[in-house]
Protein backbone atom coordinates (compact mmCIF):
# COMPACT_ATOMS: atom_id res chain seq x y z
CA UNK A 1 0.00 0.00 0.00
CA UNK A 2 2.84 2.40 0.82
CA UNK A 3 4.48 1.59 -2.53
CA UNK A 4 1.33 2.56 -4.46
CA UNK A 5 0.95 5.90 -2.64
CA UNK A 6 4.59 6.72 -3.21
CA UNK A 7 4.22 6.12 -6.95
CA UNK A 8 1.15 8.41 -7.19
CA UNK A 9 2.91 11.21 -5.31
CA UNK A 10 5.86 10.97 -7.73
CA UNK A 11 3.52 11.23 -10.78
CA UNK A 12 1.65 14.22 -9.33
CA UNK A 13 4.96 15.96 -8.64
CA UNK A 14 6.08 15.60 -12.28
CA UNK A 15 2.70 16.80 -13.61
CA UNK A 16 2.89 19.85 -11.39
CA UNK A 17 6.31 20.78 -12.70
CA UNK A 18 5.01 20.54 -16.31
CA UNK A 19 2.01 22.77 -15.58
CA UNK A 20 4.19 25.38 -13.88
CA UNK A 21 6.55 25.44 -16.89
CA UNK A 22 3.62 25.81 -19.30
CA UNK A 23 2.24 28.68 -17.25
CA UNK A 24 5.58 30.44 -17.32
CA UNK A 25 5.69 30.14 -21.16
CA UNK A 26 2.20 31.59 -21.48
CA UNK A 27 2.97 34.43 -19.06
CA UNK A 28 6.26 35.14 -20.81
CA UNK A 29 4.61 35.64 -24.25
CA UNK A 30 1.91 37.89 -22.91
CA UNK A 31 -0.74 35.41 -23.81
CA UNK A 32 -1.38 37.11 -27.29
CA UNK A 33 -1.00 35.96 -30.97
CA UNK A 34 2.46 35.69 -32.61
CA UNK A 35 3.88 38.93 -34.13
CA UNK A 36 2.83 39.70 -37.79
CA UNK A 37 5.22 38.99 -40.69
CA UNK A 38 7.15 41.94 -42.24
CA UNK A 39 5.36 43.51 -45.22
CA UNK A 40 6.36 45.93 -48.00
CA UNK A 41 4.44 48.04 -50.54
CA UNK A 42 4.90 48.01 -54.32
CA UNK A 43 3.69 51.07 -56.26
CA UNK A 44 3.32 50.55 -60.04
CA UNK A 45 2.66 53.09 -62.81
CA UNK A 46 3.19 53.36 -66.57
CA UNK A 47 3.80 55.96 -69.26
CA UNK A 48 1.53 56.64 -72.24
CA UNK A 49 1.24 53.84 -74.74
CA UNK A 50 0.56 50.85 -72.51
CA UNK A 51 -0.29 49.53 -69.05
CA UNK A 52 0.89 47.08 -66.43
CA UNK A 53 -1.65 44.27 -66.60
CA UNK A 54 -0.08 42.03 -63.94
CA UNK A 55 -0.50 42.71 -61.07
CA UNK A 56 -2.05 45.99 -62.29
CA UNK A 57 -1.31 49.61 -61.46
CA UNK A 58 -1.51 51.25 -58.05
CA UNK A 59 -0.10 50.26 -54.65
CA UNK A 60 0.06 46.64 -53.50
CA UNK A 61 1.23 45.06 -50.24
CA UNK A 62 3.33 41.87 -50.09
CA UNK A 63 5.12 39.88 -47.43
CA UNK A 64 8.88 40.30 -47.34
CA UNK A 65 10.64 38.08 -49.86
CA UNK A 66 7.61 37.60 -52.12
CA UNK A 67 8.43 37.26 -55.80
CA UNK A 68 5.83 39.27 -57.74
CA UNK A 69 5.11 38.69 -61.44
CA UNK A 70 5.16 41.79 -63.65
CA UNK A 71 3.59 42.01 -67.10
CA UNK A 72 3.58 45.23 -69.16
CA UNK A 73 1.31 45.29 -72.23
CA UNK A 74 1.79 47.94 -74.96
CA UNK A 75 -1.05 49.48 -76.95
CA UNK A 76 -1.26 49.21 -80.73
CA UNK A 77 1.53 51.21 -82.33
CA UNK A 78 3.65 51.21 -79.15
CA UNK A 79 6.38 48.99 -77.77
CA UNK A 80 7.65 48.28 -74.28
CA UNK A 81 10.98 49.98 -73.48
CA UNK A 82 11.99 49.15 -69.89
CA UNK A 83 11.24 49.33 -66.18
CA UNK A 84 12.55 52.28 -64.21
CA UNK A 85 12.48 53.34 -60.56
CA UNK A 86 13.42 50.97 -57.74
CA UNK A 87 14.52 48.21 -60.07
CA UNK A 88 17.32 46.63 -58.05
CA UNK A 89 15.46 43.34 -57.56
CA UNK A 90 13.71 43.19 -60.95
CA UNK A 91 14.96 40.12 -62.79
CA UNK A 92 15.17 41.83 -66.23
CA UNK A 93 14.44 45.55 -66.55
CA UNK A 94 14.26 45.28 -70.35
CA UNK A 95 11.65 42.51 -70.42
CA UNK A 96 7.94 43.27 -70.54
CA UNK A 97 7.28 40.07 -68.57
CA UNK A 98 9.54 39.67 -65.53
CA UNK A 99 9.51 39.53 -61.70
CA UNK A 100 10.42 41.68 -58.72
CA UNK A 101 11.45 40.40 -55.26
CA UNK A 102 9.97 42.37 -52.35
CA UNK A 103 12.84 43.18 -50.01
CA UNK A 104 11.72 46.76 -49.33
CA UNK A 105 9.13 49.35 -50.35
CA UNK A 106 9.44 49.88 -54.09
CA UNK A 107 8.02 52.22 -56.74
CA UNK A 108 8.46 51.24 -60.40
CA UNK A 109 7.30 52.51 -63.82
CA UNK A 110 6.75 50.63 -67.08
CA UNK A 111 7.92 52.77 -70.01
CA UNK A 112 6.49 52.60 -73.52
CA UNK A 113 7.40 54.34 -76.79
CA UNK A 114 5.84 54.66 -80.23
CA UNK A 115 7.03 52.15 -82.79
CA UNK A 116 8.90 54.23 -85.38
CA UNK A 117 7.39 54.28 -88.86
CA UNK A 118 9.48 52.55 -91.51
CA UNK A 119 11.45 54.91 -93.68
CA UNK A 120 10.04 54.86 -97.21
CA UNK A 121 12.73 55.91 -99.65
CA UNK A 122 12.16 55.70 -103.38
CA UNK A 123 15.28 55.38 -105.51
CA UNK A 124 15.92 58.15 -107.96
CA UNK A 125 15.55 57.68 -111.72
CA UNK A 126 18.12 58.95 -114.22
CA UNK A 127 17.23 61.94 -116.37
CA UNK A 128 19.11 62.69 -119.60
CA UNK A 129 18.52 64.62 -122.80
CA UNK A 130 19.88 64.24 -126.33
CA UNK A 131 19.31 65.37 -129.86
CA UNK A 132 16.48 63.66 -131.73
CA UNK A 133 18.38 64.07 -135.00
CA UNK A 134 21.71 62.71 -133.90
CA UNK A 135 23.36 63.25 -137.30
CA UNK A 136 23.09 67.04 -137.00
CA UNK A 137 25.38 66.97 -133.96
CA UNK A 138 23.52 69.87 -132.38
CA UNK A 139 23.92 72.22 -135.34
CA UNK A 140 20.72 73.63 -136.85
CA UNK A 141 19.96 76.23 -139.49
CA UNK A 142 17.57 79.07 -138.70
CA UNK A 143 14.01 77.79 -139.17
CA UNK A 144 14.83 74.12 -138.72
CA UNK A 145 13.10 72.27 -135.86
CA UNK A 146 15.42 71.83 -132.89
CA UNK A 147 14.06 68.61 -131.43
CA UNK A 148 15.29 67.30 -128.11
CA UNK A 149 14.77 63.85 -126.57
CA UNK A 150 14.07 63.70 -122.85
CA UNK A 151 14.62 60.32 -121.24
CA UNK A 152 13.70 59.22 -117.73
CA UNK A 153 15.41 55.88 -117.08
CA UNK A 154 15.05 53.44 -114.22
CA UNK A 155 18.56 52.10 -113.70
CA UNK A 156 17.79 50.70 -110.25
CA UNK A 157 16.69 47.21 -109.21
CA UNK A 158 13.29 48.38 -107.97
CA UNK A 159 10.14 49.76 -109.68
CA UNK A 160 9.85 53.56 -109.62
CA UNK A 161 6.57 55.44 -110.03
CA UNK A 162 7.02 58.75 -111.85
CA UNK A 163 4.93 61.60 -113.20
CA UNK A 164 4.74 61.07 -116.96
CA UNK A 165 2.87 64.27 -117.73
CA UNK A 166 6.07 65.96 -118.81
CA UNK A 167 6.07 68.31 -121.75
CA UNK A 168 8.61 70.94 -122.57
CA UNK A 169 8.09 74.13 -120.59
CA UNK A 170 4.95 73.06 -118.86
CA UNK A 171 4.65 75.43 -115.96
CA UNK A 172 3.10 74.25 -112.73
CA UNK A 173 -0.01 76.19 -111.88
CA UNK A 174 0.34 77.66 -108.40
CA UNK A 175 -1.70 80.18 -106.44
CA UNK A 176 0.88 82.91 -106.87
CA UNK A 177 1.16 82.45 -110.62
CA UNK A 178 3.32 80.42 -112.98
CA UNK A 179 6.26 78.30 -111.96
CA UNK A 180 9.59 77.83 -113.66
CA UNK A 181 10.01 76.38 -117.12
CA UNK A 182 11.55 72.97 -117.61
CA UNK A 183 14.17 74.00 -120.15
CA UNK A 184 16.92 76.50 -119.60
CA UNK A 185 18.61 77.81 -122.74
CA UNK A 186 21.49 80.25 -122.57
CA UNK A 187 23.33 82.07 -125.34
CA UNK A 188 27.08 82.34 -125.76
CA UNK A 189 27.16 85.10 -123.13
CA UNK A 190 25.34 82.81 -120.66
CA UNK A 191 22.14 84.86 -120.76
CA UNK A 192 18.90 82.84 -120.41
CA UNK A 193 16.54 83.11 -123.37
CA UNK A 194 13.00 84.28 -122.59
CA UNK A 195 10.30 81.65 -122.75
CA UNK A 196 7.71 82.60 -125.37
CA UNK A 197 4.27 81.06 -124.58
CA UNK A 198 2.61 80.88 -121.20
CA UNK A 199 1.21 77.47 -120.37
CA UNK A 200 -0.75 76.67 -117.24
CA UNK A 201 -0.67 73.11 -116.05
CA UNK A 202 -2.86 72.04 -113.16
CA UNK A 203 -1.78 69.78 -110.35
CA UNK A 204 -1.15 66.19 -111.53
CA UNK A 205 -3.73 63.52 -110.80
CA UNK A 206 -3.40 59.79 -110.24
CA UNK A 207 -3.74 59.11 -114.00
CA UNK A 208 -0.58 61.15 -114.67
CA UNK A 209 1.68 58.63 -112.93
CA UNK A 210 3.23 55.48 -114.31
CA UNK A 211 5.57 52.86 -112.92
CA UNK A 212 8.91 52.18 -114.58
CA UNK A 213 10.19 48.68 -113.99
CA UNK A 214 13.97 48.14 -113.72
CA UNK A 215 15.50 48.94 -117.10
CA UNK A 216 12.37 50.68 -118.45
CA UNK A 217 12.32 54.27 -119.60
CA UNK A 218 9.91 57.08 -120.45
CA UNK A 219 10.64 59.29 -123.46
CA UNK A 220 9.37 62.74 -124.45
CA UNK A 221 10.29 64.93 -127.41
CA UNK A 222 10.09 68.69 -127.78
CA UNK A 223 10.83 71.19 -130.55
CA UNK A 224 12.57 74.05 -128.80
CA UNK A 225 11.76 76.50 -131.60
CA UNK A 226 8.13 76.42 -130.41
CA UNK A 227 9.13 77.91 -127.10
CA UNK A 228 12.25 79.97 -127.71
CA UNK A 229 13.46 82.47 -130.31
CA UNK A 230 16.31 80.62 -131.97
CA UNK A 231 16.65 82.91 -134.99
CA UNK A 232 19.93 84.45 -133.88
CA UNK A 233 23.09 82.82 -135.19
CA UNK A 234 25.40 81.69 -132.42
CA UNK A 235 26.06 79.17 -129.71
CA UNK A 236 23.69 78.07 -126.96
CA UNK A 237 23.57 75.58 -124.10
CA UNK A 238 20.46 73.50 -123.40
CA UNK A 239 19.51 71.82 -120.15
CA UNK A 240 16.25 70.25 -118.99
CA UNK A 241 14.81 70.01 -115.49
CA UNK A 242 12.44 67.21 -114.50
CA UNK A 243 10.16 68.26 -111.67
CA UNK A 244 7.91 65.96 -109.68
CA UNK A 245 7.07 67.81 -106.49
CA UNK A 246 3.31 67.31 -106.19
CA UNK A 247 1.99 63.77 -105.71
CA UNK A 248 -1.67 62.89 -105.04
CA UNK A 249 -2.49 61.17 -101.76
CA UNK A 250 -2.13 57.41 -101.85
CA UNK A 251 0.54 57.32 -104.56
CA UNK A 252 4.09 56.41 -103.55
CA UNK A 253 5.95 58.15 -106.32
CA UNK A 254 9.41 59.57 -106.60
CA UNK A 255 9.45 63.22 -105.53
CA UNK A 256 12.15 65.71 -106.35
CA UNK A 257 13.94 67.71 -109.03
CA UNK A 258 16.41 66.28 -111.55
CA UNK A 259 18.70 68.34 -113.74
CA UNK A 260 19.75 66.77 -117.00
CA UNK A 261 23.07 66.82 -118.74
CA UNK A 262 23.89 69.90 -120.85
CA UNK A 263 23.81 69.97 -124.66
CA UNK A 264 25.64 72.38 -126.94
CA UNK A 265 23.45 73.98 -129.60
CA UNK A 266 24.74 75.92 -132.62
CA UNK A 267 22.43 78.00 -134.85
CA UNK A 268 23.70 78.78 -138.36
CA UNK A 269 22.29 80.91 -141.21
CA UNK A 270 21.57 78.04 -143.53
CA UNK A 271 22.58 74.50 -144.10
CA UNK A 272 24.85 73.88 -147.06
Amino acid sequence: MKAILSSRRHYLKRAGVFLIALALIVVGTGGGPPPPLLQYTLTISSTAGGAVTTPGEGTFTYEAGTVVNLVATPEAGYQFVNWTGDVGTIADVNAASTTITMNDDYSITANFAKIPSPTFKIPSPTFIIGWFDFEKQGTYAIGEPVVVLMILLNETQEPITVNERFAVNEQTFVEAGLGEVFFVIRDAANNPLPFLPLIKVFYPGAADFTTLQPGELAVWIADLTLFYDLTTVGGYTVQAVYRSEIVPAGIKAWVGVLESNTLTLTIIEERR
